[in-house]
């Protein structure tokens, strides 16, 4: 930050800041009452201890006083540098419950016990110590340990806007010295500028102290009765009897007038709006995966569509308890036009759209990989099946496995690391249910893979086509199977001749369950109308025609799953085991210590109710997180993590063509033609839905 803002005077900026600045900041405090009767001392970190040839405990009044402060950094520090781990240890030390983690702990600075905290607290002649530095364990805005004589106070409620922990505040007065814990939820911001907004007057300084109390009763935050100890919080060491806990409160003094507001400038208000998008798209994202399971439930038919209102109702139900009051219908609205919007929404697209991706100047590794995968498919729809399999399967002994995989993205410029590229092997494994995946699952994989629904998916054509792969999988052969079979010239595509002679062949209309002649003649028209109306098909024109779209969908859901959520959710704790693992602050750290951080995660997520990260996650995460290098720069890493819009706005082609588009209001019920039941592919397993019309 500095070098961006004093390119050209950074030095003297950097000299004024550690020889003027710094020094002259408080590190330490001792606070009492008037007659010095009851102290306590408050700092940052802790206890300062292992400090060489030193004896006894710091004394705050006599050490503190004679060090001298003027110094570049306190990272790296010397075992000699007794004065700077001395601050070192004011500023970061953190407290420990037993010796065996005081030894083990791995901290920044040397971590202190119950004994180190009993002997300086009355080497300076004080009752305990209050600091903060870390988020209280119980999530509380207070934590006490050390048998009451050490008070962690964390302010910052909700930290980083995922750890889910009250923020604390202690107030000390009166006169012997006494201590209240207020804990608060901080309101959304824009709540909160409701609440602070008036012009002055006592009766709006009222009216602000009602809305939080009004707010406070909303999350659960009532004032407890004088004397009530909070349940993370031990009785307090003589002469402190208690500790009472209560909710903020808001002060009901008039505001000055310098703090009056004089209403917002345009620009303010687009500003507001930016921050209220870009909030929401990051909502959107952490919950991605819950909108995909809602939206494509409101779609029976597997059309990979729904209209505005069902899009609408479905964004506000999954988003809203996750938006701390913002989401409302008119937000969606504004959001509706904001992001360009049209009827009816592709929300496969629209999801994909927005991406937790890291910082490009880093050199990004992290691939699309829905983007990669339709290039690859672009590349495909043309090249005959013989060299395809022969490419895909180099041994012919028709399955393909994780390596052979890898090997074949790079044939046609599909650039993938090994570990996203191992992770989109394993999708389409878990999708078809085989490990290693036979070639023909492969084959359906990569056909049926698009950010896009598949065309046409709601007319006769679609539906007959569609008819014809549900008689492929019951005569017992799989689509790639069926498309080999027909193919009698063995050049690797199909005629339409051999189509027709191949439709032919599956059972008739007569036979219970067999396609018409008309549905035979209209997945022919169909397939005619997807190449083109080049002469031949290719396979993966085939597959993607016949295949059902049910199929299609589960993989783009789950391809659009976002690779890097579970640490974008769980920074905090990421960043708490990687300051254990480089304890001088560096910044760098090997890849298998970051691997051996990002696998301390998995306890965090499973208390959120979220998945554990598997090998093949893990690796992926670090795979990125190093960009090529066997060391990561994980603050750079973690501080690069952010929501993008990557897609343009989306129209519709009568809006395309400068047509209106008018709001369709949402059908109560869809009537479908009598549905044939799906014929899954074996170990597809069970489904949301029972198919497509027959």
């Amino acid at each position: 930050e500095l070098e961006s803002k004093f390119p050209e005077s950074l030095s003297d900026v950097w000299n004024a800041l550690t020889t003027g600045v710094f020094p002259r900041i408080p590190i330490a405090a001792i606070v009492s009452d008037s007659s010095g009767s009851r102290q306590i001392g408050v700092f940052h970190g802790g206890v300062p201890v292992g400090l060489a040839d030193q004896e006894g405990p710091v004394h705050l009044e006599g050490d503190l006083k004679r060090i001298s402060r003027s110094r570049q950094t306190l990272q790296r520090l010397a075992e000699s540098d007794v004065d700077g781990r001395l601050l070192y240890g004011l500023l970061w030390a953190d407290p420990a419950e037993s010796e065996e983690e005081k030894a083990n702990s791995g901290s920044r600075a040397a971590k202190f016990v119950e004994a180190d905290t009993q002997a300086f607290c009355e080497r300076n002649e004080i009752a305990l110590i209050v600091r903060s530095h870390e988020v209280p364990r119980s999530l509380r805005g207070a934590w006490s340990s050390h048998s009451g004589r050490c008070l962690t106070v964390f302010s910052a409620s909700n930290y980083t806007g995922s750890v889910g922990n009250l923020g604390g505040v202690l107030e000390c007065q009166g006169e012997p010295l006494d201590l209240h814990v207020h804990e608060h939820w901080a309101p959304p911001w824009p709540r909160l500028a409701r609440i602070l907004a008036s012009d002055g007057t006592a009766s709006d300084s009222v009216a602000a102290a009602a809305a939080v109390m009004e707010w406070e009763a909303e999350v659960g935050l009532e004032t407890c009765e004088a004397g009530c100890t909070a349940e993370s919080l031990t009785p307090l060491p003589a002469p402190f009897a208690s500790l009472s806990v209560s909710a903020a409160r808001a002060a009901t003094a008039a505001p000055s007038p310098s703090e009056t507001s004089t209403g917002p400038r345009a620009e303010s208000r687009a500003a507001a709006m930016a921050q209220r998008a870009q909030f929401m798209t990051e909502r959107l994202v952490e919950h991605k995966d819950e909108l995909f399971e809602r939206l494509s439930a409101a779609d029976p038919y597997c059309t990979g569509c729904v209209v505005k209102v069902s899009w609408a109702r479905n964004l506000l139900e999954v988003l809203t308890p996750h938006c701390e009051g913002l989401l409302s219908p008119a937000v969606v609205e504004e959001l509706w036009a904001e992001w360009g919007l049209s009827e009816p929404v592709k929300y496969v697209r629209f999801l994909h759209r927005f991406q937790l991706r890291d910082s490009p100047a880093d050199g990004s590794f992290l691939v699309d990989r829905i983007q990669a995968v339709t290039k690859l498919h672009a590349q495909l729809v043309n090249f005959s099946t013989m060299n395809l399999e022969h490419l895909l399967d180099p041994n012919g002994d028709k399955t393909v496995t994780r390596q052979e995989f890898s090997a074949f993205l790079p044939m046609f410029h599909v650039q993938v690391p090994p570990w996203q590229a191992a992770a989109l092997y394993e999708t389409m494994s878990n999708i078809v249910g085989q490990h290693p995946i036979t070639l023909d699952s492969s084959i359906l994989c990569l056909a049926l893979v698009s950010q896009d629904p598949p065309e046409s998916l709601s007319d006769a054509l679609g539906l007959a086509a569609e008819a014809v792969g549900r008689q492929i999988l019951g005569s017992g052969m799989t689509f790639a199977g069926a498309f080999r079979t027909w193919d009698t010239t063995h050049d690797g595509f199909l005629s339409l001749d051999e189509l027709e002679v191949g439709l032919r062949s599956l059972p008739l209309a007569a036979s219970p369950g067999g396609i018409s002649p008309d549905e035979a003649r209209a997945c022919c028209q169909r397939l005619h109308s997807m190449t083109a109306h080049r002469e031949k098909v290719s396979m993966f024109d085939f597959v993607r025609a016949v295949a059902p779209s049910e199929l299609t969908l589960e993989l783009q859901g789950t391809l659009i799953k976002e690779v890097l959520k579970h640490v974008w959710r769980c920074r905090p704790a990421l960043l708490d085991a990687l300051a254990r693992a480089d304890p001088d602050a560096s910044n760098v750290i090997g890849l298998e210590a970051f691997k051996d951080c990002v696998w301390e995660i998995n306890p965090h997520l499973e208390r959120r109710g979220l998945h554990s990260l598997g090998e093949i996650q893990v690796n992926v995460i670090c795979e990125i997180a190093a960009a090529g290098r066997d060391q990561v720069r994980y603050e750079d890493f973690l501080r690069g993590l952010h929501v993008e819009d990557v897609g343009a706005p989306l129209a519709s082609p009568a809006s395309a063509a400068g047509g209106a588009t008018t709001p369709a209001a949402e059908p109560a019920s869809v009537p479908a033609p009598t549905a044939a039941p799906l014929l899954l592919l074996p170990g597809l397993g069970g489904s949301r839905r029972h198919g497509r019309p027959g």
